[in-house]
């Protein structure tokens, strides 16, 4: 160590010597070479009479500049400096002193040839101190600014360069990262997509934008079958539905593109997941059942065992499989899920029971009851299947009803002669409701999909956490070898726990190949980072003291992403690790990048709108629009004087101040003194309000510049467009109540196939004879048949005419 400093000092000496000696060198070789320019101005004869002796010969100035540049070099390579140079100042000063340099030289060699005289002495003087102070300046050390990579971003950056590889299943999702300064461009290559994929980021990263839809185009555009979950309808459904409109031809045999929503039944296919033919066994009902409990009730993941959580599941497979004997037994179609809600909240639990326990198939699951219905305990009774009917009365509304008791596709999607994508769909405002007959349907398809000789299909579960779905983690493992290509997207880890337990969720989680994550926050960036790995970087650490720098040079084993780089992700940008496959092994599994999805095609993906499934509109429509008009002609012409009493701003601010319907009718009869009864009346058939917002909306967005949106917002709706508004009002109402009708027709048809066939089982298992013998359970069976047999929603009344028949037996 002493003799490293004594080194030092001792190089700073000498480079202090040579630098004050090349100054008076230059200014000796200088004086000589340009002498007779310099006499003309001071000349000594003492001074004279030395240069004589010295330089007897004419000076070589190539010679003498040489010497001087030798001299300095010399200097300049002994040269410790004590303090730092910024990166970038020290290539300026490279640039001038080494061209200082070489015109230094270059002055020298024309002098040789040409005497410049006067202005040789300038330009040598230039250029001599154009090097001399800025080469020394360039000798010194660069110090690392940290104001410019204070996040270790630059150091951090990884070559991932990759060519394109394309197979008949591959997706090719294009992006551009930074590496060495420069942007470079490189493709994420899931050659392999059957080995599963997990999209994850915070809401607004661009996993559906950027990833998700891209994935879909491209399994359209190669031929995959499949499903498509869509929580946000009809987001991913329209775009799924103009893919498959695109490459339709790519296709062997055109598939057929299949919408399950509960939303609006007219752009909904009906769909029956648990068809009698899909229960082989009275397992594949527990299995069904659990599924849709478990989505009624999240919390229940944690809770199997629990005796009212068990109580619940039993009791409504025991239905479910009960509504495919009834099926099988009357040659009449009971078993969907909407007759299982209906039976499950059968008004008299003890004549269900009754039913039950004659079908040796059911005795089994009857246990958990059987204690109750010996010591005649019917509280016990109501509140061990009370849970399971208050969760399935959940899952019930008029639309819902209609769309699962049809059957309009099987869900063999990936049938070589069949092709089919089913899109199904969810709405966050009624998620809970929504998503137990999709968790179901996802289920079935998971199955249904894992079989060997079918197309390649894609199982695609965009925001996956708001549905549970059963058997997905063997669907991940099983389903490669059957070409099932998964993705699924999520924000959180944390939303996958709370709906699948931990041990699901970390199952899934670990045999998923390809993963590909944007913004991530706190534990998640943190698993993300720990997931990608590490990799060797070099630290360069510097040490200035008043006298001396050092630098120190230490590899490290650091995150190639870390997670802090995760949670600041802008939009659009991802990283994660690609799995491969044998024939396209890939060691750059790695990626980090800003995601370029193809934005000419996504200007086009939702030019076609979704098609209507079923068309619910009155055959007499023209009829009823004109006898509207003439029945309610006064109050129709003053609705539209008062349209145009108010500029369309006003109008706007109106509806934004009303936040309800009833509101914002009360306000409207008020200020324009109209009869409340009369009017109010008409402005429901209207559907005034939400007509009129999405009137006023339609022309303000036709205005493509603010200054025409300011002039939309000012002006009066005119007379033409007035008469348009109130026609439209008119048809939209008689539509929507012609299809409420047909729905409440449809809902009450199916309590009435509950009721018949309750009828008939009575009748036919003699559960009436059993009912006499029990006085207490003889009074609710009266009672229970008078509230049937008097319902004006029953409309059978050959079936009524039975209830009476029972009854007066009952009371006999």
């Amino acid at each position: 160590m002493i003799e490293n400093n004594y080194d030092k000092e001792t190089y700073k000496k000498m480079s202090l010597v040579l630098v004050s000696f090349t100054l008076f060198l230059w200014i000796y070789m200088s004086y000589v070479t340009y002498y007779s320019v310099f006499r003309k101005f001071y000349s000594h004869p003492v001074l004279n009479d030395i240069i004589i002796r010295l330089q007897s010969d004419k000076p070589n100035p190539i010679i003498s500049m040489g010497v001087v540049i030798l001299l300095y070099l010399s200097a300049f390579l002994t040269f410790s400096p004590t303090k730092t140079i910024a990166k970038e100042k020290k290539e300026i000063v490279g640039l001038i002193g080494f061209s200082s340099l070489f015109l230094f030289f270059g002055l020298a060699v024309f002098q040789y040839f040409k005497d410049l005289g006067f202005l040789g002495v300038i330009f040598n003087a230039i250029f001599f101190f154009g090097f001399y102070f800025t080469l020394l300046e360039y000798r010194k050390k660069v110090a690392e600014d940290l104001k410019k990579d204070r996040r270790n971003i630059v150091e951090s950056q990884f070559d991932q360069k990759r060519e394109k590889i394309e197979t008949p299943y591959s997706v090719n999702i294009p992006y551009q990262y930074q590496y060495n300064g420069a942007l470079h461009k490189s493709y994420i290559n899931i050659v392999n997509p059957f080995r599963a994929t997990l999209v994850g980021g915070t809401p607004g990263s661009g996993k559906s934008y950027a990833t998700i839809e891209e994935m879909l185009r491209q399994f359209t555009k190669k031929g995959f079958t499949g499903v498509v979950y869509d929580f946000k309808f009809p987001t991913l459904s329209r775009k799924q539905y103009n893919y498959t409109t695109w490459y339709q031809n790519n296709y062997k045999i055109k598939p057929s593109v299949y919408f399950v929503n509960f939303d609006d039944p007219e752009y909904c296919h009906r769909c029956n997941p648990i068809l009698s033919d899909s229960l082989e066994t009275i397992a594949d009902a527990e299995e069904n059942t659990k599924v849709l409990m478990l989505n009624i009730n999240k919390t229940w993941v944690e809770k199997e065992g629990d005796f009212f959580t068990d109580s619940a599941n039993v009791f409504a497979a025991m239905l479910m499989w009960y509504l495919k004997i009834l099926t099988k037994k009357y040659d009449y179609d009971v078993c969907s899920i909407p007759h299982l809600v209906a039976l499950s909240t059968l008004e008299s639990t003890e004549i269900l029971f009754l039913i039950l326990k004659e079908y040796n198939e059911l005795k089994p699951k009857m246990k958990p009851f059987s204690e109750a219905l010996e010591k005649g305990a019917l509280e016990q009774l109501a509140g061990q299947v009370a849970s399971a009917g208050v969760a399935l009365s959940k899952i019930s509304s008029l639309e819902m009803n209609y769309i699962l008791t049809g059957d309009d596709f099987s869900f063999d999607l990936n049938d070589p002669y069949a092709p089919k994508i089913v899109c199904l769909g969810n709405n966050p405002d009624r998620q809970l409701t929504y998503s137990a007959p999709i968790g179901l349907i996802l289920t079935k398809l998971a199955k249904t999909l894992n079989k060997q000789g079918m197309d390649p299909s894609m199982y695609v579960v965009d925001e996956f956490p708001t549905v549970y779905v059963r058997g997905i983690d063997n669907l991940i493992a099983t389903g490669r070898s059957n070409k099932i290509a998964t993705v699924l997207g999520f924000q959180s880890f944390a939303q996958i726990i709370v709906n699948y337990g931990k041990e699901i969720s970390d199952q899934m989680l670990r045999i998923c190949g390809t993963r590909i994550m944007g913004q991530m926050m706190d534990d998640d960036a943190k698993i993300i980072s720990e997931n990608i790995g590490k990799q060797k970087i070099l630290n360069i650490s510097n040490t200035l003291s008043a006298n001396d720098i050092s630098i120190g040079n230490q590899t490290s084993m650091e995150d190639i992403v870390p997670l802090s780089t995760i949670s600041q992700f802008s939009q659009g940008t991802f990283c994660g690790v690609i799995a491969d496959d044998f024939s396209n092994k890939n060691d750059n599994k790695i990626f980090m990048g800003e995601l370029l999805p193809p934005l000419d095609l996504k200007a086009r993906e939702e030019d076609l709108p979704l098609p209507k499934i079923y068309d619910m509109t009155p055959d007499n429509l023209q009829e009823q629009i004109n006898a509207y008009n003439l029945g309610n002609e006064a109050e129709l012409n003053a609705i539209g004087d008062v349209l145009i009493t108010k500029n369309i701003n006003d109008w706007l601010l109106i509806l934004k101040d009303t936040t309800t319907e009833r509101n914002f009718y009360e306000l409207f009869i008020h200020e324009n003194n109209f009869e409340y009864t009369v009017f109010k009346q008409i402005l429901e058939d209207l559907l005034f309000r939400s007509n009129l917002k999405d009137f006023l909306a339609a022309l303000l967005n036709s205005a493509k510049s603010k200054q025409s949106k300011d002039n939309v917002l000012q002006r009066i709706l005119t007379s033409e467009e007035v008469d348009i508004l109130i026609q439209k009002m008119i048809r939209s109402g008689i539509c929507y109540r012609h299809k409420q009708e047909i729905l409440q027709a449809h809902n009450d048809n199916i309590y009435n196939d509950i009721y018949r066939v309750v009828a008939l089982e009575v009748q036919d298992l003699k559960i009436d004879e059993e009912i006499y013998k029990d006085k207490q359970l003889k009074a609710l069976a009266i009672k229970f048949f008078e509230k049937i047999a008097t319902s004006d929603r029953f409309n059978d009344e050959i079936i009524r005419s039975q209830y009476q028949k029972i009854t007066e037996k009952l009371r006999k």
